[in-house]
């Protein structure tokens, strides 16, 4: 109640659980839902209830497609639980946690997460670049556009981005050194006109 912006989002959770709660509370819509054509192998038996980290991610696909980022998170955490190496998931969980800004620290992890899994990853390195610019780290976000530019030459929002960082220039960039810009302390200047002794 202290938070009426969170209002939207959280109306699109309680709508996202209450949907998978009618889903499971019924018997036959839960065996509906289990048993879907095309999640096993012919004749392969699934333990009841055992979800697979497609399933997941097709499940978070579907919440994304829709931008209820909050949605798709329970998924992909659920598909990272499954397949905990999947620098897939851990980028589509970086982007669901981006959109939220409450978790964008969480995302800055996923995505760090998903480029050290798998650092051919462009999705991963471009999101990323742009979770950092809407962070002010213009800076840790060229690395990650020239990245792109490497793996794929042809990335025109990648060079578009890296342009645009070049002709803003230092004016773009806040003044001070990362640690000062992320803990907020500034070194004390020292008094003008007074002579230090030793």
């Amino acid at each position: 109640m202290d938070h009426p912006d969170w209002t939207s989002r959280l109306e699109t959770l309680m709508d996202s659980i209450t949907a998978a709660y009618r889903t499971l509370s019924n018997e036959a819509t839960r065996k509906a839902y289990d048993s879907r054509p095309g999640v096993h192998e012919p004749g392969e038996q699934r333990p009841e209830g055992q979800l697979l980290p497609q399933e997941c991610m097709k499940n978070a696909q579907k919440c994304v497609g829709v931008k209820n980022y909050v949605g798709s998170i329970p998924w992909l955490r659920r598909a990272i639980d499954l397949e905990p190496y999947s620098s897939a998931s851990r980028t589509m969980l970086g982007r669901s946690l981006a959109a939220i800004p409450e978790y964008r620290h969480e995302a800055v992890e996923q995505f760090e997460r998903a480029i050290r899994l798998d650092s051919l990853n462009i999705s991963a390195h471009f999101e990323y670049a742009q979770l950092l610019e809407q962070l002010k780290f213009p800076l840790r976000a060229r690395p990650h556009y020239v990245r792109v530019l490497e793996l794929d030459p042809r990335h025109l929002e990648a060079r578009e981005r890296l342009d645009e960082l070049e002709v803003k220039g230092p004016r773009f960039i806040s003044p001070g050194s990362l640690l000062t810009r992320l803990t907020g302390r500034r070194k004390p200047s020292r008094p003008q006109g007074k002579k230090i002794v030793p």
